[in-house]
């Protein structure tokens, strides 16, 4: 994440941080694939406020749930976008899974 001179209310909001500190950022992804084809993401800031730890923790707990709905979906075939998934990322379900159970471990 990055935030210049074209986002000041980004830029502020990060100097006024503090550390350590929970932020909720919204803004534009851009993914892009180095030459040595490593795919590399970043996210250019359009609005970053500060959140406790509990909107932080619901939000850990909504998009775990989300992602295990999404697992089981795609282990039963059930998913409406299967093939768009399979073209454009990993299936390895054990990888979503882990990261999961790294998040929820990430609250306590």
């Amino acid at each position: 994440m990055y935030a210049g001179q074209y986002q000041p209310d980004a830029t502020r909001a990060l100097t006024d941080a503090s550390v350590p500190e929970f932020l909720a950022v919204v803004g534009k992804v851009s993914v892009y694939t180095t030459e040595d084809g490593r795919v590399m993401t970043s996210i250019r800031p359009e609005t970053i406020s500060a959140v406790d730890a509990l909107v932080r923790d619901r939000w850990v707990l909504e998009t775990s749930r989300q992602t295990l709905d999404r697992i089981k979906e795609l282990e039963e075939g059930s998913c409406e976008n299967l093939s768009m998934i399979e073209e454009n990322y990993s299936t390895d379900l054990e990888q979503y899974r882990q990261m999961v159970a790294s998040a929820l471990e990430s609250m306590q």
